[in-house]
């Protein structure tokens, strides 16, 4: 499609996100050269965009705001002065995208990561809230969401994220997150065994023959073929080995509501291969 001039004038950065660390990289004659794949874009840091890119197109549709969407795009910046030349940017665009609107969307931004980074972190407006006692509900179950589907992970390589460009501070997403909370557990958390039939890295999943008699009670209704949302890397590395084995794995997800579709969404807290007695193999029921 090749490269187009941009003509809109209006900034409506909400978030930015970046490598907490500067990454080495070489500018040649006006060319960036990255020496790995992750000195772009760390796996952390495409997770906790697309989070909070779905939980503010939520908050958009809750407001019902038809003339404005929340958008995110990958910026490099090819200049000599730049510390983080790759960040992605997640913007409020549209015909109802106004100053006001972007501040609204930042405080919300604020919200939905408060379970996963400490609110004292992030700091609290000096004025009076800007959102209502409505939206900050709805956001809180956004943000319980996305840090049950962060809880107990560790990130090694930190992501830095910023409320904006002129956010200097920001805070950094780095160590092990937060276990979940008893409120979180609430939702269901359960143990069951399967057979890996699948997996997609690029929309973080993966797709299981879930065997009924290895599961713990709370499991009951998981059964057959279950696709789980998996956003840990080195859980695609263990469900890979298992897949290309054969072999049977064992996991504990977190069963929870999707606030706008209202479905059940089950996200992997753990995961192991167990080996598979040749023996026993002809008992398993792959359907």
């Amino acid at each position: 499609m090749g490269i187009h001039e941009d003509s809109v004038s209006f900034d409506g950065t909400i978030v930015v996100l970046h490598p907490a660390s500067a990454p080495h990289v070489v500018n040649s004659g006006g060319v960036l050269e990255f020496e790995e794949d992750s000195s772009i874009v760390l796996p952390a840091q495409k997770q906790l965009k697309d989070a909070v890119v779905s939980a503010l197109n939520d908050f958009r549709d809750m407001r019902k705001l038809a003339a404005t969407s929340v958008e995110w795009r990958l910026r490099i910046e090819p200049t000599h002065n730049v510390e983080f030349p790759a960040t992605y940017v997640v913007r409020l665009v549209g015909p109802g995208a106004t100053a006001s609107e972007v501040e609204v969307f930042r405080a919300a931004a604020r919200l939905v990561f408060r379970d996963l980074i400490p609110q004292r972190i992030l700091g609290e407006p000096e004025d009076e809230p800007i959102l209502s006692e409505k939206e900050q509900e709805f956001l809180g179950t956004l943000s319980r969401g996305i840090a049950a589907k962060f809880a107990s992970r560790s990130i090694k390589q930190g992501v830095m994220v910023r409320f904006g460009f002129e956010d200097l501070g920001g805070a950094t997403v780095q160590g092990v997150m937060p276990s979940l909370t008893v409120e979180q557990k609430a939702l269901g958390t359960m143990w069951a065994a399967g057979r890996p039939l699948g997996f997609d890295e690029q929309k973080s999943t993966v797709t299981l023959w879930v065997t009924p008699g290895a599961n713990d009670e709370d499991a009951s209704e998981i059964e057959g073929r279950t696709e789980i949302l998996c956003h840990d890397l080195d859980f695609l590395r263990v469900f890979a080995r298992a897949y290309a084995n054969r072999s049977l794995v064992k996991f504990q997800v977190v069963s929870q509501q999707e606030a706008r579709k209202q479905k059940t969404v089950l996200t992997l807290l753990e995961l192991e291969e167990v080996a598979v007695d040749p023996a026993e193999s002809f008992d398993l029921q792959l359907g």
